[in-house]
């Protein structure tokens, strides 16, 4: 019998998990940035969520919408 692997959680998966899921309830479809140190910058839209980004230039910067999987690294 073949044993299946299970992914580990990316630094994304876990950011997400930390610092935006506790929040979906509130922030439903919007975008986050998230940076290395938690701080957690919303945007409407993605494209105001990437110019938060560029004015903070780090590669473990993350980018979610909230309540959905998705992301984006920025940095």
């Amino acid at each position: 019998m073949q044993q299946q692997r299970v992914p580990r959680p990316t630094k994304a998966d876990r950011a997400y998990e930390r610092y935006v899921k506790p929040l979906e309830r509130d922030h439903q479809n919007e975008y986050v940035l998230v940076t290395p140190s938690g701080q957690l910058i919303f945007a409407p839209t993605l494209l105001e969520a990437v110019q938060q980004a560029s004015m903070r230039p780090n590669k473990d910067n993350f980018i979610f919408k909230v309540g959905q999987k998705s992301v984006g690294t920025i940095g």
